[in-house]
């Protein structure tokens, strides 16, 4: 019987070290290429584990569409009791398609490598944190261990803890000038490549713009005024008590939306939990953007929106707020590589 360590992320090296200490003989083994490269260069020499087939990543994209797709419009039937406009606007669907995403792939991985190895003894290290996009979290370790569980094979989990996320900011629009008229929104996060270009055409519009900055992949538009960004307890504070009681009441009925929608991918309750909450935090972000969007802006909308392809929280509400005005969305690409 052989040890396999399993690393999932580069943020699993350390964990994976002190075991590779621990357990001298057993290999350590990983599914990413990229991966491998990293262990490599931070000084632990890894196997990377061959699995058969090269359908995984696309089935995987395929089923987690349909999967996001299908509980977005059982959320939206829940979202629409805030917001009638937010139905088909997809509030939730960036984050909810990668989660997914994330639990389809690495269920076909591990479902394959836990048949090609039945006399191994698994060692997986377990982050303490729920997925959020662009982070690590403990569901590529989770869907192993469920497997491995399941399958009746011998295994050991570590449990390290991850950096902790930022606590969340929003564009804090009741630091505007009062009654702040704007002709034109604009949101660009992840336009690295462009971003000058799209600053330089805002600018020659003549229009009166607005930039909200986003609190990930933001890019710099220093000659375009930018709302500050806040804590989003801040924000929040700022909403009538009524808003804020609406916002908690439809995120209760979210929540029971996603945990049934989740429950078929993550098995143990101690872990669907947090990974429900995280979802319902992300919305509740949204919802109290939304909210604060309309209090500023319902009232005297821009009448042009120009975005990023890219959501990185905001386009839910912004898509909903431009469907109740009218107003025209202009959408722009991202990146010069990869714009799906």
């Amino acid at each position: 019987m052989s040890d396999l360590i399993v690393i999932t992320h580069r943020l699993d090296i350390p964990a994976g070290r002190q075991l590779a200490a621990q357990w001298p003989q057993a290999r350590r083994v990983v599914v990413c290429p990229h991966l491998a490269d990293r262990c490599e260069a931070e000084g632990l020499p890894v196997e990377l584990l061959r699995l058969p087939g090269l359908e995984v990543p696309w089935d995987a994209y395929r089923q987690a569409r349909a999967d996001a797709q299908r509980l977005q419009g059982r959320l939206d039937e829940v979202l629409a009791v805030f917001d009638p406009m937010a139905p088909g606007c997809d509030w939730l669907q960036h984050d909810l398609f990668y989660t997914l995403y994330t639990l389809r792939g690495f269920a076909s991985i591990w479902s394959r490598a836990v048949q090609l190895h039945p006399q191994a003894t698994w060692h997986v290290p377990l982050p303490d944190l729920a997925f959020r996009y662009g982070c690590h979290s403990y569901l590529p370790a989770l869907s192993l261990l469920e497997r491995l569980g399941a399958a009746g094979r011998p295994l050991k989990a570590y449990g390290h803890a991850l950096p902790p996320w930022d606590a969340d900011r929003l564009p804090d629009l009741a630091a505007l000038p009062h009654e702040q008229t704007v002709d034109l929104i604009s949101h660009l996060p992840t336009c690295f490549y462009d971003h000058a270009h799209f600053e330089e055409a805002l600018v020659a519009s003549g229009q009166r713009v607005l930039n909200l900055r986003s609190q990930h992949y933001d890019v710099p538009v220093e000659r375009l005024p930018s709302a500050p960004m806040a804590p989003l307890a801040q924000v929040r504070a700022a909403l009538a008590p009524a808003v804020l009681d609406r916002i908690e009441t439809v995120l209760v009925a979210a929540a029971e939306v996603l945990r049934a929608g989740l429950a078929p991918f993550i098995a143990s309750p101690r872990y669907l939990a947090p990974q429900v909450q995280t979802l319902v935090d992300l919305l509740r972000r949204q919802m109290v953007f939304s909210a604060s969007l309309a209090t500023h802006f319902d009232h005297r909308p821009a009448r042009t929106l120009v975005l990023s392809n890219h959501d990185t929280g905001l386009h839910g509400p912004l898509l909903s707020h431009a469907r109740r005005h009218r107003s025209k969305v202009l959408l722009v690409p991202h990146s010069k590589i990869f714009n799906a």
